[in-house]
C-alpha cells in the first residue's frame, strides 16, 4: 500500500464515519406505494385530511409512475400510531414503510 492509497483510505472511512447516525438521532421516512393511475377522489380528500391532522417532521416519498419522489415538508408526516394504520387503510395494507 502506498501513502497515496493510505490517504485515500483513510478519507473513505472519514466520509462513511461522518455519514453513520446515532440510532437515536435517526429520523425514518414514510414510503408510500399509490395505486396504478393514483388514488379516487374519495382516498385523495382522506389523505389530505390526515396530512392536515398528522403533520410532522418525518419525510415522505410517494412511488408513482415507477419511481419514488419525495415530498415537499408541508407533506411530512408526524410518528402517530394512528397514521400509519390511516395510510394503510387509504393505499392498502403492505403499501406503506418506514425505513
Amino acid at each position: 500500500m502506498t501513502s497515496t492509497d493510505s490517504v485515500k483510505s483513510s478519507t473513505v472511512a472519514k466520509h462513511i464515519a461522518d455519514s453513520v447516525w446515532a440510532l437515536k438521532d435517526y429520523r425514518f421516512a414514510y414510503y408510500i406505494e399509490l395505486p396504478p393511475g393514483g388514488l379516487p377522489e374519495t382516498k385523495r380528500e382522506e389523505m389530505k385530511q390526515l396530512i392536515a391532522a398528522h403533520h410532522g417532521a418525518y419525510a415522505t416519498f410517494f412511488h408513482s409512475g415507477g419511481h419514488w419522489q419525495k415530498a415537499r415538508e408541508n407533506f411530512w408526516l408526524d410518528d402517530a400510531a394512528e397514521t400509519f394504520q390511516r395510510l394503510e387503510s387509504i393505499v392498502g395494507a403492505g403499501k406503506v414503510r418506514k425505513r
